[in-house]
């Protein structure tokens, strides 16, 4: 402090001598008529005057000096009173924290920035993260061991997973209930009765009427989809159950996964690789509506095509309650002049017609990447009114980047809103993107992937224009998984449910609008 003291002493008599000294020089600049010598006097007054910066920018220098070696030494008595008068260690930034009620600062410090630990001046990447199990078992119990995990909100607070069980492969449902401070969860029920389940997905309504969709082979499977109803939590049920109705068969041969978007009037189209007379895949899709009582009423006679090419890597999002997307990769097209378009990068946009029962697809086909081939895991999410954000993975180059794309809702046209932007370079197991993140606060852009072991979320806030900016990266995850799907609680509020390398089942809440994760 003594230092301190000193050398702010010493800046404020060298500011007074020099401005002492440009009040003498400009009073002989306003009184002198010869023009050299006023040249000559305006010249010392504007060296006086950047002498007097020197002198300023020298004494907060000390000041920022004594200020970080305190912090750095373990001091509580730290006076700075602005961010100038802090210097913070890499990976962090100065935080200014107004007093209510008074235009100062009451504390100025340094902290780590989202994804590192420390004290503002050392900063880590976090190497404890809140991860919790998503089944309780006792201790002397096997884990038990999941993949294909699917994760979907209904009914403001509550949460449905669906997996599959290794190495059975039987398909198990976990009903869970967000609290405004902790997730509740029930046990795990089978939905197969002991038969397989791959590539389950699950959604659900605001009434509690929920479906569950599934193949019951890793290759060459039937489809099934089954309907329920949803029983609120009581002493024994611990975050809810289900009532399931009889699965019914949707399609036979499937080898690939399928998608479910929820539309007006409680029903789902449902999205999956159909197979032609000629043994040739296509882009099929069915509407079922789920009945009061938890059945199933198919409401498409025949598959609804929404592309005529085989198809695979199917993802949905909805932009409101009757229009949706769907995104997939897609063979190669043959061009007019007979040169191949890869177009793996795929969208195109359905409208659900409720007095029909049916679904009418755009035929035009919206490419993010024409030309890339290889184009693997993608995955698309509402980020705005008509807006829609494309995160996707490139083989050949290994980056990971998203697009923000404009549906026209009269026109049903797709249009960059936001072109291609790189994300992440370096091979990643999985990607994917998780819709209106931060509603109803400042909408929010999350896509998440892994990089050496470390799963991360790529967060922007969106502008007035529609386009990402203030993207950061933040640390979700501290070791590799095996699978991952996150969703959007509300507020800024993103729930990540996961599997690690050895299959066992966690969750995890994150904060987009927070630097670290609870």
């Amino acid at each position: 402090d003594r230092f301190r003291r000193g050398s702010t002493r010493n800046a404020q008599l060298a500011e007074q001598r020099l401005q002492f000294e440009q009040q003498g020089l400009e009073a002989a600049i306003e009184h002198d008529a010869d023009t050299d010598d006023r040249r000559a006097l305006a010249m010392a007054l504007q060296y006086s005057q950047e002498s007097s910066l020197e002198v300023q920018n020298a004494g907060n220098e000390m000041v920022n000096f004594v200020n970080t070696l305190k912090h750095i030494l373990g001091s509580s008595a730290v006076s700075a009173d602005n961010c100038a008068q802090l210097t913070c260690g890499r990976h962090a930034q100065c935080e200014e924290m107004k007093r209510p009620g008074d235009g100062g600062y009451s504390l100025v410090q340094c902290e780590c920035e989202p994804g590192y630990e420390g004290d503002g001046y050392v900063c880590n990447p976090i190497s404890q993260f809140a991860m919790y199990p998503l089944i309780d078992l006792p201790k002397e119990e096997t884990p038990m061991q999941v993949t294909d995990i699917d994760v979907q909100k209904f009914a403001q607070n509550k949460v449905i997973v669906v997996f599959r069980q290794q190495p059975s492969n039987e398909g198990f449902y976990v009903m869970g209930e967000a609290t405004p401070t902790d997730m509740v969860w029930s046990k795990p029920v089978s939905f197969t009765n002991g038969g397989e389940a791959w590539s389950p997905k699950a959604m659900g309504f605001g009434n509690g009427r929920v479906a569950i969709a599934y193949r019951n082979k890793k290759d060459k499977g039937t489809g099934f989809v089954v309907g329920g109803l949803y029983n609120a939590p009581d002493a024994e049920r611990k975050g809810g159950s289900l009532n399931l109705t009889a699965p019914a068969e949707f399609a036979k041969g499937l080898s690939h996964r399928t998608s479910m978007v929820a539309v007006e009037g409680m029903s789902i189209v449902l999205c999956y690789v159909g197979q032609g007379a000629n043994g040739n895949d296509f882009g099929a899709a069915l509407v079922y509506k789920v009945l009061p009582d938890g059945k199933l009423l198919k409401r498409s006679k025949a598959p609804i095509r929404f592309s005529e090419r085989p198809v695979t890597h199917l993802t949905t999002t909805a932009l409101d309650n009757k229009l949706f997307v769907v995104g997939f990769r897609g063979a190669p097209l043959k061009s007019s002049d007979g040169q191949e378009v890869k177009e793996e990068a795929a969208m195109v946009v359905g409208a659900y017609a409720p007095s029909l029962g049916t679904v009418v697809f755009e035929p035009t086909e919206f490419s993010v990447e024409p030309s890339q081939p290889q184009i693997w895991s993608r995955g698309v999410s509402v980020v705005g009114q008509n807006l829609v954000m494309y995160a996707y993975q490139e083989g050949v180059t290994g980056m990971t980047k998203s697009a923000v794309l404009r549906v026209d809702p009269d026109t049903k046209r797709i249009t960059f809103q936001e072109r291609p932007k790189v994300v992440h370079q370096g091979e990643t197991p999985y990607v994917n993107a998780i819709s209106l993140a931060a509603y109803p606060m400042q909408p929010q852009t999350v896509v998440y992937y892994e990089t050496k072991g470390i799963g991360k979320a790529h967060i922007c806030d969106l502008s007035a224009a529609g386009t990402t900016q203030n993207c950061k990266d933040i640390s979700i995850v501290g070791r590799p998984l095996l699978d991952i799907k996150g969703l959007a609680l509300g507020m800024s509020r993103v729930l990540f449910v996961m599997s690690d390398s050895k299959g066992v089942p966690y969750f995890e809440e994150v904060f987009t609008n927070e630097e670290m994760p609870r």
